[in-house]
């Protein structure tokens, strides 16, 4: 009996003395992110970060909470601010390793706002602080694992005065996993461009140069129109999705490492400022001389509908190659599109046109589509139609105009 006694004393002194170990580590915790953590931030930042107040919640004080975080640009608008960034910290695994293990069970950010802005002058406003001479500043011996982020009621905006556009996303959710050196983007979503943005993924830090990375992406309902730098040749709505791999995030390495599949689907597609109809216009008109129809082809629509055109890609070596031809239904003719777009946006697309006979008219109807081949370079930003050439015309040239053709024709064909 009175040896469960004196071990019911022992045991409860026990807890006592880990109890007190416990708050004695954990009560100064908040302290430690007050006068330790973030004038190590501030030292970063600028004199420019403020924060309203930090507290400490919990009957040992494990969870810190710091309310109102701001951080000022050059020009003294908010270029991050948070409404609120909770850190919960777990006492027990620094107790257990003796004081050398830091355990952060998660960070809870909340009503984080950031904004880029770039100024008139072209420089970003960002936050100044003195320059320091470089240090040989070693990382920690036992840093802070930090074992889940969450990012909630978020937002982002890119602000450019210099060329007066502006870049939106909002409603951003995110969790994150540090299982160092693997960092898990468990999920992410947001809206932008009157769309949203759905994507999960992984990145490898063991390499910090080259950082290996898996993401997975999906878009929905993306207004090309409402993109800061919108195409100039394409409207419409983008649906897509995206598995995709690498390793580096510069834009060098983004070209030659990433690799992956993809398929896209452009809702509603408009090709506006029509180029290639002028093209195929002109050498229509040429062609026609040639067989001596005379005429010369209506001009095509400044724009013209592609429908609902579909795409798959196989991305390699800098390139997105299409799988399959991508196809659509124009009101001149069947598109038809081959070929590569580039990381970096050049075009190296074969094309081909069936134009609908009204778009052929000469001296004689033709009674079937003109087939029209092209090339397509330059970039995405700026396509050049290259090589248009009308035919061969075969079948599709009425009665006798087939044999002017084959007659026009001949001498070259015997030279071959």
């Amino acid at each position: 009996m009175l040896g469960r006694v004196a071990l019911g004393f022992v045991s409860l002194a026990v807890l006592m003395i880990v109890a007190a170990f416990v708050w004695l580590h954990t009560a100064s915790f908040g302290k430690h992110v007050e006068k330790k953590i973030l004038p190590k931030i501030s030292d970063q930042l600028g004199p420019t970060m403020t924060t309203r107040s930090v507290q400490e919640k919990g009957i040992l004080s494990t969870t810190v909470t710091v309310e109102d975080f701001r951080v000022l640009g050059k020009a003294g608008e908010p270029v991050l601010t948070a409404s609120e960034i909770a850190i919960d910290f777990d006492p027990w695994a620094f107790l257990a390793s003796l004081g050398t293990h830091r355990k952060v069970n998660s960070v809870d950010l909340r009503g984080i706002h950031l904004v880029l802005v770039r100024l008139p002058n072209g420089a970003w406003d960002l936050p100044s602080h003195p320059k320091k001479p470089p240090s040989h500043h070693q990382p920690p011996k036992h840093p802070v694992r930090i074992e889940r982020i969450t990012l909630r009621d978020s937002s982002f905006s890119l602000v450019d005065r210099s060329k007066g556009t502006r870049l939106d996303v909002t409603d951003i959710y995110a969790l994150l996993h540090d299982e160092d050196p693997l960092i898990t983007l468990e999920d992410l979503t947001a809206k932008a461009f009157r769309g949203s943005l759905h994507a999960q993924g992984w990145t490898d830090i063991s390499n910090s140069a080259l950082p290996a990375w898996n993401v997975h992406i999906r878009l929905a309902g993306i207004d090309l129109g409402a993109l800061p730098s919108p195409p100039e040749s394409i409207e419409g709505k983008l649906f897509a999705r995206a598995d995709l791999s690498g390793r580096g995030t510069s834009g060098a390495a983004l070209q030659r490492n990433t690799a992956g599949t993809a398929h896209f689907e452009l809702h509603d597609a408009t090709w506006i400022h029509f180029t290639l109809g002028e093209a195929i216009v002109s050498a229509l008109e040429k062609e026609l001389a040639k067989l001596h129809l005379g005429g010369k082809p209506p001009a095509m629509k400044g724009h013209t509908s592609l429908g609902d055109p579909r795409a798959d890609v196989r991305v390699a070596d800098g390139w997105a190659n299409l799988v399959e031809p991508a196809v659509a239904d124009t009101a001149e003719g069947k598109l038809t599109l081959t070929g590569r777009v580039g990381l970096d946006g050049a075009l190296d697309l074969e094309g081909q046109l069936g134009v609908e006979p009204e778009y052929v008219a000469g001296k004689e109807k033709f009674s079937e589509p003109v087939p029209v081949s092209f090339r397509v370079e330059g970039t995405t930003s700026d396509p050049k139609i290259e090589a248009v050439k009308p035919g061969p015309f075969g079948e599709r040239v009425p009665g006798w105009l087939k044999k002017l053709e084959n007659k026009l024709l001949s001498p070259f064909e015997k030279k071959h």
